[in-house]
């Protein structure tokens, strides 16, 4: 998965131009400042969900930068069960 992503996102920068960077990085942030907010209110899948939620939920995860010590309440339950 996170080398798909990281694919997709070398595709992008090769296409932007120097005089997009601005707007590109603008995008960026806006994208992962939605996407902590996001992860923040979505629950962690359970075993029932669908594998399209549990695609969405690692994606917007990775987006927003959880992992290891920024992980959601449901996930840190999880474990500790």
């Amino acid at each position: 998965m996170e080398d798909l992503i990281a694919m997709m996102v070398g595709q992008i920068v090769s296409y932007v131009s120097t005089s997009d960077i601005p707007t590109v990085s603008l995008l960026a942030t806006s994208a992962i400042a939605v996407s902590a907010v996001v992860a923040r209110e979505l629950d962690a899948p359970k075993e029932s969900s669908g594998w399209l939620y549990k695609l969405a939920y690692k994606v917007i995860n990775k987006l927003a930068m959880n992992s290891k010590k920024a992980i959601n309440a449901d996930d840190f339950l999880a474990k500790r069960k």
